[in-house]
Parts: C-alpha cells; sequence; structure tokens
C-alpha cells in the first residue's frame, strides 16, 4: 500500500509511474479524502484543546453557578468532538480501502 504522505507530496510522480506500468491510475479523489482528513484532524485537536483548558479552569473555578454554563457548551464540544472523531475513522477506513486498491 502507498504512503498518504507519499502521494500527497508526489502525486503526479505515482501516476505517471503507475502509468508508464501499463495500469490505469485516476487518484483524483485523494486530494479531497486527504484534505478533509486533515480538516477533521485539525479541528478535532482544537476541541480538544479547548476542552482540555476550560476543564482545567472548572476544576479551579470556586463559584459553581458560573461553571454550569461552561460544563453545558463543553458537553456540544465533546458531542462534536465525538461526531468529528468517527467521522474520521470512516473516512479513514474508506481512504485505506482506495488505497490497497492502487497497484
Amino acid at each position: 500500500m502507498l504512503d498518504s504522505k507519499l502521494l500527497r507530496e508526489n502525486i503526479d510522480s505515482v501516476v505517471e509511474r503507475l502509468n508508464s506500468r501499463g495500469e490505469e491510475a485516476d487518484l483524483s479523489w485523494f486530494g479531497d479524502f486527504d484534505a478533509r482528513r486533515r480538516e477533521l484532524l485539525g479541528e478535532g485537536e482544537s476541541l480538544k484543546a479547548e476542552r482540555n483548558k476550560v476543564s482545567a479552569l472548572i476544576g479551579k473555578t470556586k463559584d459553581k453557578s458560573t461553571v454550569q454554563d461552561e460544563i453545558a457548551r463543553m458537553k456540544d464540544v465533546s458531542a462534536r468532538i465525538k461526531g468529528i472523531d468517527e467521522e474520521l475513522r470512516q473516512l479513514e477506513d474508506d481512504l485505506k480501502g482506495r488505497m490497497l486498491t492502487i497497484p
């Protein structure tokens, strides 16, 4: 199986090599998959960092009435993180399946 980094950095070269071996190489889908994967990774990491930061502040706050809004917001953030992780898992499974078909 080809490496994603190799495809990302040298897709034209990979297509050329596959075509020279007589393989029909249509890798136009890879750019969209890779961009979406990287977008999801970035968004997920950003939300996880925010969740960790706010969780630490919640633990240090003595006034629990002001914390309730943050707790509710973090529940929404956690749900979004879960959704991103699931979408990322599905995307990576699909990407792996497609990558396995490249000779």
